[in-house]
């Protein structure tokens, strides 16, 4: 049996339905960090947006990176869930990379895992 401390260090894989809590600061240091200049910008996109906003997965596809790498990337449609957020009920694409193409901190962790 895996004990607490083994499961931190798990990478997370987002699940339709989960709620999940969306970082734009550490999206932002990911696409700078591979030099994306075609991933959508949440945050600049959509007015209001908070540093960390409350979301739920509700659509996801898979496919497969075109770097040449096989990796697979998971194309999240997330959905702002918290009451207080001007931006309730709007909806934004994110793409999650695979772990191995990443050094930065995730920027969509477990909502019952983020401590503010």
């Amino acid at each position: 049996q895996r004990t607490n401390r083994e499961r931190a260090h798990e990478s997370f894989v987002p699940q339709l339905g989960d709620a999940v809590v969306y970082i734009a600061e550490g999206h932002a240091a990911f696409l700078e960090s591979t030099k994306d200049n075609f991933q959508s910008r949440p945050w600049q996109d959509l007015e209001g947006m908070r540093a960390a906003e409350l979301c739920y997965v509700t659509s996801l596809e898979y496919r497969i990176d075109d770097s040449g790498a096989m990796h697979s990337i998971v194309q999240l449609t997330l959905k702002v869930a918290d009451i207080s957020s001007v931006l309730v009920g709007e909806e934004f694409l994110v793409e999650w990379p695979h772990p191995a193409r990443t050094n930065f901190g995730d920027f969509i962790v477990e909502a019952g895992r983020y401590a503010h």
